[in-house]
């Protein structure tokens, strides 16, 4: 009888271990997501990125004009290098898509098909971006 009352205690710490666990892996896999789209929102890395300089620095009210109007004009053209690398990069995925469905017969043609549409939807979902049409 003691046996088996040992055994169940034991299950339910492993059970609880486990239950922790998962739920761990996917509140981080959840915060991560956040934090990589946060991070791809330019207007929160300018705001950032003025604050640090203005508290680290001490900056003049002066200084903060200044280094606000470079900042702005830097932003605007990091955000269309990664615009256009985006672009660049989801055209590279379609061609290169092509060029693996030229190898493949029509069956695996019809998986690849299923794990392009997915790539889509997750890139959808996860970064708001859409590869070219195919």
């Amino acid at each position: 009888m003691k046996t088996y009352r040992s055994w169940k205690i034991v299950v339910a710490l492993l059970l609880v271990f486990v239950a922790g666990g998962v739920a761990g892996s996917a509140l981080t896999a959840h915060l991560i997501g956040r934090a990589l789209k946060r991070s791809l929102q330019f207007e929160n890395w300018a705001a950032h990125t003025e604050e640090t300089l203005a508290s680290k620095l001490s900056l003049t009210a002066e200084q903060r004009v200044q280094t606000h109007t470079i900042i702005q004009e830097m932003g605007k053209e990091f955000h269309a290098v990664f615009g256009r690398t985006f672009r660049e990069s989801g055209e590279l995925i379609v061609r290169s898509g092509r060029r693996i469905d030229a190898l493949l017969t029509p069956e695996q043609q019809r998986i690849h098909a299923e794990m392009k549409a997915e790539l889509r939807h997750r890139l959808r979902k996860d970064l708001q971006f859409e590869l070219p049409p195919e």
